[in-house]
């Protein structure tokens, strides 16, 4: 019987830390999102389109450093 719980705490933990390293990604596609909806009310500027890439390679990486450590 403490087998199973010990299993299904460890299981339930494991769901919960891909929850938590789901929270940024979310976060930079709520970002992008705003940034394309901008892009698109500015005109499809060319140069917006260019700040926005550099934005979200920006953000991309900034939680890709926070997740490692």
């Amino acid at each position: 019987m403490q087998v199973m719980k010990t299993r299904s705490m460890a299981v339930h933990m494991q769901k919960e830390n891909e929850m938590v390293l789901l929270l940024p990604l979310l976060k930079v596609l709520i970002v992008i999102t705003l940034l394309f909806s901008l892009w698109v009310l500015c005109g499809n500027s060319v140069l917006f389109a260019f700040v926005a890439v550099f934005i979200t390679a920006g953000l991309l990486v900034k939680q890709s450093k926070d997740t490692a450590v």
